[in-house]
């Protein structure tokens, strides 16, 4: 099972990716062995010839581990870029200056997005990431389709409408309680009608999945239905939800009108 703290680095991975412009993402492994960081003299390791890096994580909190990483990051994408060369590790020398400049800029700017990242060293069982988030495979099982709609006898408007992922498994309602407002809920489909789980969403190790599905969902239920939304509503069930709700919808939200149409909660 999956931590809070894995969904983390998983996000964070992803977002280097898009700010760096990685265009293919190296092995990555971790590792609480404190010989390893002993022997090298450093938390992460990046080898160029392998397209593979390391990271230290013991005793360690998350920022600190994220900053390792995007640090390590940054010099998987100077060798994409044919910078790195038999002494670019030397400390001082532009490739380790640039990295420490660039990875210092993304730690300021994700920290202001999620702010759990600061929290106290707690222990973490990563040995490698999720397959399909190394890989950013776009699995079909994912993919939400329109089951269900559910519209006002008299006049014809809508008020409810489900999307359930390709794979049964998930469910994505949008219910009105007042004219062209809806709240959005996801969670687990329990096979009862309009009943899901939604505190059972990010057991599993697969959140980031799940929200690019629940923005895939929202996506396609503001184009097909956009005439008939003034707002919609994103409430986590508990505060760290919340957040991650934050950190990771809007960057699937593919049009700005529908990101403008959104509030979360």
């Amino acid at each position: 099972m999956y931590t809070e703290k894995d969904t983390i680095i998983e996000d964070f991975i992803l977002y280097c990716k898009d700010r760096l412009g990685i265009e293919q993402l190296p092995s990555i492994q971790f590792t609480n062995d404190r010989d390893w960081a002993v022997q090298r003299r450093s938390f992460g390791q990046y080898e160029p010839g392998t397209r593979t890096l390391e990271i230290y994580t013991g005793n360690r909190n998350t920022a600190d581990i994220l900053r390792t990483l995007v640090h390590e990051l940054v010099h998987h994408r100077q060798n994409e870029l044919g910078k790195i060369k038999l002494d670019s590790g030397q400390t001082g020398s532009v490739i380790e200056n640039e990295a420490n400049s660039i990875a210092g800029i993304i730690m300021r700017d994700y920290g202001k997005m999620n702010d759990l990242i600061y929290e106290s060293k707690k222990p973490i069982k990563l040995t490698s990431l999720l397959k399909e988030v190394i890989e950013d495979k776009e699995d079909s099982e994912w993919e939400p389709s329109l089951s269900d709609i559910t519209r006002d006898e008299d006049d014809g408007s809508l008020i409810a409408a489900e999307y359930t992922f390709k794979s049964g498994k998930y469910k994505v309602i949008f219910n009105s309680e007042k004219p062209k407002h809806f709240n959005v809920s996801f969670g687990l489909n329990t096979g009862d009608l309009n009943q899901i789980d939604t505190f059972q969403m990010t057991n599993e190790g697969n959140a980031i999945q799940v929200l690019k599905a629940v923005a895939k969902a929202i996506n396609k239920f503001y184009n097909k239905y956009s005439k008939q939304i003034d707002k919609i509503y994103i409430s986590g069930t508990n505060k760290k939800r919340s957040n991650l709700y934050k950190q990771i919808i809007p960057r699937y939200i593919v049009n700005p009108e529908i990101m403008s149409k959104i509030e979360m909660q």
